[in-house]
């Protein structure tokens, strides 16, 4: 190892500190980038072994330059030695998604998502790192295939403890790395004179006069494999070293490999042009005498069951020398051993000298095992080159083809789709058309929200195969998306027709919730259609409507539903699971679980950003800003809301646009500017009227995020006393009479209004009653408001002592969700009553409430639920219960409650 190090030691100590912050219990990427020749891999090969001195799990891949690699390629390399180990602990939706991928089992008959594959490579790898530290290490990541490629960003921005990922890739005249990580960056430096000096004595025993060291580090530039082979040169040639002969130096580094494998003979340079073109490259590939002579020379290696060359140079240089013909002669030998069906149909493309439907109808096959395996993106390409190969005469097999090849480009978020659409609709018609269009409204859905029903309603005038009309139309119906309207509700009727007719539970089971949202149908409608897709087995979109109506009526059983939907929303699509994580991180927001719902947010946004996914965006950002402005974060609130509200107005998102204003408007709230606040209220409830136009339900992606708003906006209204302004949102609250979360918010926002008005009685009247509505309904941040607002009722009635309790309260909750902001003007209010609260027991409000719930049986946790406070507070709470009551059981504290000896504050 010491030769290979030589000159580098700042950056094996990067390299070593990132190995021990993953000892730690920590985390990170290093990619070690450069020129060919400059020392990547030997460095990274130096790392490996220090890595596994220290006890660590070495994970490595390390790709060839074969452009017929098969997909998860890399990823089969990394967890082959402990994938008995990880396929035991995977949830059961990851672990059919890694064995369908690695071809492990091929009985499902659903093609995994591949990130449903990424997520089980990142949870394989958490699962290996509880035993001890492990290192991923890839080798060369230029060369990896795509799905591979796409798995390894996904877990590098996702890494957890105890796991590092170490990279390396060639990069030539400062270009970017084709692997995107963050982390730290290594870009090797050539050696200094002294350095490659020292490198070349120990590996070769050749110690250069100064002179002839000078010019040797001149000609290679201080790259040490270049300055290897010339000094390597110079000892063969038993001149003086020290003469000043010319050195032996070739044009490129290109020329002195090539001299390198002009050495051995042109039978094995022949027989190694086989393991250059091959993505497993096998000793059988080449003759026993073949493979010595190649050993021997250094230019091979056998490393476990594969022929490896020694610098992947010999490889580059082997493919470049040899011509079109030799070339195309060992694709079609490769073509023709037992292999992979996607490798073996690479091969034959490259032997294709040109249109070839037998190979054409090869590449479609192996397309469709690809997409089977869970990498839409390497089914793209093959299918890509299907088309190229597919002949002339073949028009309807060519236009299939390239719609097959958006399709997948589709499905593997990859760029390219829009154009290849594009090119092809004008000469489609019937069932392609409509599939073409559908997919082209996806796309540029994705970047403005209004661009795709036109296209989708135009799809269905081509169309004539019921199940592709059935997807269509649950495009054009979806709740959540895209809104009520009459047209939403018509085709949400013909769906399900159509999936009564296919027999199809899931998808009828889909239908009938979209139906029944639209319309407006009872909760029990909702529950029905969710239990047959759950006995179905065949999606989550049900639920989905379900826990997004639960949610709109303040039932925190929307959340719990959600997040049991997460791992199933794997198998359902990427696009599925986004929607699952938005709806969550919401839910999770409402619930007081600010930190988590951020969290969730930024997982909506690794997803959204790149595929250029502007409504995803728009949301991730919106839920985002929500959560930082509870959190006290008003500085990276404000910015995520309003760039949350620029892309929404562009992307034409309206309820985005609506909720994103509220946001900004809470943010001011928060801040206590209440003029900037009131403007932002104003615009956002103006945009809110404008598209409501008085129908019930409203704009289906408005409401739940609209009734906060519209609560905020009459904090602020009746703050400034424009009690006029706040009469249309409180009726818009007061619409539908069976939704508890907006009585609640109602009798909050009449609440206000009273106080503004200077009527006592009747603002803690409506406000106890809206903070009794709130209690159950498990939405900390609306009831902790709801009780400062009593609270101050209640002072300026001058009821002290109930103010207090309201205050204390409020002040619990907001520190138990961690809004520190709203604590502190919980504790201001406090602070303006003054004195002790009264009672003969000591207790104060907090330790009665706990007191209470404790004696009456409940445990601590549940406790800490009904409260909204933490089960550690709890605890507190009632060590000080029972110290001030000289109690030391739960039994005897429930005999001094009974007994009336604790009095109320």
């Amino acid at each position: 190892m010491g030769s290979d190090l030589v000159g580098r030691d700042e950056e094996l100590a990067a390299i070593t500190h990132l190995l021990v912050r993953a000892a730690a219990g920590g985390s990170g990427c290093c990619l070690i980038e450069g020129a060919v020749g400059i020392g990547k891999t030997a460095l990274w090969n130096a790392a490996l072994e220090l890595a596994g001195q220290r006890g660590y799990l070495v994970l490595k891949a390390h790709p060839v330059e074969a452009e017929t690699a098969y997909s998860f390629a890399a990823v089969a390399d990394l967890l082959r030695p402990a994938l008995d180990e990880v396929l035991k602990g995977l949830p059961a939706p990851q672990k059919v998604a890694l064995e369908t991928a690695l071809l492990i089992d091929e009985g499902t008959d659903r093609a995994p998502d591949p990130h449903a594959v990424s997520m089980a490579a990142l949870t394989a790898l958490e699962l290996l790192a509880k035993k001890r530290p492990v290192v991923v290490a890839v080798d060369d990541a230029q060369w990896l295939d795509s799905p591979s490629r796409m798995t390894l960003q996904f877990v590098a921005r996702r890494l957890t403890a105890r796991i590092a990922l170490l990279v390396t890739e060639r990069t030539e005249d400062h270009g970017e790395p084709t692997i995107q990580l963050e982390g730290q960056r290594l870009s090797l430096r050539p050696l200094s004179a002294g350095a490659l000096q020292q490198f070349i004595h120990e590996r070769i025993g050749v110690a250069l006069p100064r002179p002839t060291l000078l010019r040797l580090h001149e000609a290679s530039g201080g790259y040490p494999l270049f300055a290897l082979e010339i000094a390597r040169a110079l000892r063969a040639s038993s001149r003086d070293l020290a003469a000043i002969d010319p050195l032996p130096v070739p044009v490129s580094l290109r020329e002195l490999v090539a001299r390198r494998l002009g050495a051995i003979s042109p039978e094995t340079r022949s027989a190694l042009l086989a393991v250059a073109s091959s993505a497993r490259p096998v000793p059988e590939l080449l003759s026993p005498e073949a493979l010595r002579e190649a050993i021997a020379a250094e230019v091979v290696a056998l490393e476990g069951a594969q022929v490896r060359f020694t610098h992947p140079l010999f490889g580059s240089v082997l493919s470049a020398e040899a011509s079109p013909a030799e070339r195309r002669a060992v694709h079609r030998k490769l073509a023709d051993l037992p292999a992979d069906e996607e490798e073996a149909a690479r091969h034959l493309a490259f032997a294709a000298t040109g249109p070839d439907e037998h190979v054409a109808a090869r590449l479609e096959r192996a397309a469709a095992r690809a997409r089977g395996r869970g990498a839409p993106t390497a089914a793209a390409e093959l299918m890509a080159r299907a088309r190229e190969l597919t002949p002339e005469s073949r028009t309807a097999d060519r236009l299939r083809r390239a719609v097959d090849a958006a399709e997948l480009l589709v499905a593997g978020r990859a760029p390219g789709a829009e154009q290849l659409l594009e090119a092809v609709l004008p000469a489609t018609s019937g069932n392609l058309r409509a599939r073409a269009l559908e997919l082209l409204g996806f796309r540029r859905g994705l970047g403005d929200n209004r661009a795709a029903p036109p296209l989708l309603e135009e799809a269905l005038e081509h169309v004539d195969d019921p199940r592709l009309e059935l997807r269509i139309r649950l495009e054009l119906c979806d709740p959540i998306l895209r809104g009520v309207s009459d047209g939403s509700i018509a085709h949400a009727r013909r769906a399900v027709e159509l999936a009564e007719r296919s027999g199809d539970r899931a998808l009828l089971a889909a239908a009938a919730a979209s139906r029944a949202a639209l319309e407006g149908k009872p909760i029990e409608d909702l529950e029905a259609a969710a239990r047959i897709e759950q006995l179905a087995r065949g999606g989550v979109q049900a639920r989905l409507v379900l826990a997004w109506a639960l949610l709109a009526m303040g039932s925190d059983a929307g959340r719990l539903l959600l997040n049991s939907l997460v791992d199933e929303s794997l198998a359902a699509g990427l696009r599925t699971h986004n929607s699952v994580i938005a709806m969550l991180a919401y839910a999770e927001s409402r619930a007081g679980n600010l930190r988590r719902a951020k969290l969730l947010a930024n997982e909506f946004l690794l997803y959204s950003v790149p595929e250029q996914n502007k409504t995803g965006e728009s949301g991730g950002l919106g839920i985002r800003a929500y959560a930082e402005a509870w959190l006290g974060e008003l500085s990276d609130a404000h910015r995520d809301a309003d760039a949350s509200m620029r892309i929404a107005d562009a992307a034409g998102f309206a309820g985005r646009s609506i909720q994103t204003r509220g946001v900004l408007g809470f943010v001011d709230l928060s801040r206590g500017d209440v003029d900037r606040a009131v403007a932002s209220f104003r615009e956002a409830v103006a945009r809110l009227f404008t598209a409501d136009q008085g129908r019930w339900p409203p704009l289906a992606h408005t409401r739940l995020a609209i009734p906060t708003v519209l609560a905020d906006a009459v904090d602020a209204f009746t703050k400034l006393d424009r009690i006029e302004e706040t009469r249309p949102l409180i009726d818009w609250l007061e619409r539908d009479r069976t939704n508890p979360w907006h009585g609640a918010l109602a009798a909050v926002c009449r609440g206000l209004t009273a106080a503004a008005r200077g009527e006592h009685d009747g603002a803690q009247e409506k406000l106890r009653e809206a903070a009794e509505r709130l209690e159950p309904l498990s939405l900390p941040l609306d009831y902790g408001r709801a009780l400062l607002a009593l609270g101050a009722a209640q002072r300026r009635g001058r009821h002290r002592g109930e103010a207090r309790h309201s205050f204390e309260h409020a002040r619990e909750i907001f520190d138990g969700i961690e809004a520190p902001l709203w604590a502190a003007a919980a504790r201001r209010e406090l602070a303006s009553i003054g004195g002790r609260p009264g009672g003969g027991s000591g207790l104060t409000a907090s330790e009665r409430r706990v007191a209470d719930l404790v004696a009456s049986g409940h445990t601590n946790k549940e406790v800490a639920a009904a409260l909204f406070i933490s089960a550690k507070t709890v605890e507190g709470h009632l060590a000080n219960v029972y110290t001030k009551l000289g109690v030391r059981s739960r039994a005897e504290l429930a005999r001094k409650v009974a007994s009336e000896e604790i009095r109320a504050p």
